[in-house]
């Protein structure tokens, strides 16, 4: 039982030590091979400059999102009669910005 203690350690130290000195080997012996290598030169592309004009647009697909904006409710249910701003214009607080017409107060100002 104490001989097998003894070999089982000692056999797979052997067996590992193998694998990774076989390892080492061939990275040793790549190394040999690829030291005698030159580097192929770099290839270098020129070409001459020209003037052009750009575009001033670029055409592309996305979304926008506004980092200032605002939900607008009522405070009474009603028809919007009229839009007193145009999409994307700045309105400063107290602006009227649309008028309802609602059951109790026809024509009433938002």
């Amino acid at each position: 039982m104490i001989k097998r203690m003894i070999l089982m350690p000692l056999a797979v130290g052997i067996f590992f030590g193998g694998v990774f000195g076989w390892k080492a080997w061939t990275a040793y012996q790549a190394g040999l091979m690829m030291s005698g290598m030159e580097m192929p030169p770099v290839t270098v592309s020129t070409t001459i400059a020209t003037t052009e004009t750009w575009s001033p647009v670029i055409n592309s697909v996305g979304t926008l999102r506004a980092s200032q904006g605002v939900d607008i409710t009522a405070r009474e249910a009603g028809m919007i009669t009229d839009l007193e701003f145009v999409s994307g214009a700045s309105v400063a607080a107290g602006d009227v910005l649309a008028q309802q017409c609602t059951p109790s107060a026809p024509m009433e100002q938002i």
